[in-house]
């Protein structure tokens, strides 16, 4: 059964946030979508070596995640191992949620509705459902899946964005994008030479370049740590 976080004004209810709890964590299920709600209760059971992964961080860390969704796993870093947290999504319905969540549990993240790729420019990005917590979006290309609806976005480098001090240099980064990854990780080359591990999951028409960029640049596979999650994906932790 969901809880009221009510928002008053001026003495009168202005608002109204109906959410659930797992583990001391909030996600508000205002938009009755079945993905969210599917999302939050999984969050622990879902991909658990991700979860041992984020647990993993040191305290205090800068956390990067690209494909942040809803903001699992961000608000998870932030409420366990208190990361100053950086959350990318794109995707207008998913920001909304991710924006709702943390504001319900009050912690340091800061979101960003832009996409992360290998260069800067205005494109349209292309949602695969007109449904909050959907995945299997797609930026500047196109859609894999026939029908889809364009939403007009902004995309840059993470690199560009630590040039700027828009945020500060990561020590861990996870890049779950659909298939875009190489493109994420080609934009960030400045901040990876100073990372400390990344976790990507990745497809097998890109795994092989993803792996190549990022050997030289000093990583290795974590092959403990990285796990298959179905027959075309397979989450890899790169380490240096």
């Amino acid at each position: 059964m969901a809880i009221e976080h009510n928002i008053y004004r001026n003495g009168h209810l202005a608002y109204s946030i109906p959410y659930t709890t797992r583990e001391g964590i909030k996600f508000s299920v205002k938009s009755k979508s079945r993905l969210v709600e599917k999302r939050a209760k999984q969050i622990f059971e879902r991909e658990p070596q991700t979860i041992d992964w984020i647990k993993s961080f040191d305290k205090g860390s800068v956390f990067v995640d690209v494909g942040a969704n809803i903001g699992s796993y961000s608000l998870l870093a932030a409420k366990t191992r208190k990361t100053i947290t950086y959350a990318f999504e794109p995707q207008a319905l998913n920001f909304a949620e991710l924006c709702t969540n943390i504001y319900l549990n009050d912690l340091d993240i800061v979101p960003y509705c832009i996409a992360l790729t290998n260069s800067t420019k205005f494109d349209i990005f292309k949602l695969s459902q007109m449904i909050p917590g959907a995945a299997d979006n797609s930026f500047a290309e196109d859609s894999r899946l026939g029908e889809s609806i364009s939403q007009g976005c902004y995309g840059t480098k993470l690199d560009s964005l630590f040039i700027e001090g828009a945020i500060k240099q990561p020590d861990y980064i996870k890049i779950d994008v659909d298939g875009a990854e190489l493109s994420v990780l080609q934009g960030a080359s400045i901040v990876l030479q100073n990372a400390k591990e990344v976790q990507v999951e990745l497809r097998k028409k890109n795994a092989d370049q993803a792996e190549k960029f990022l050997n030289k640049l000093g990583y290795i596979i974590d092959y403990d740590a990285s796990y298959r999650l179905n027959e075309y994906e397979i989450n890899y932790v790169f380490k240096r």
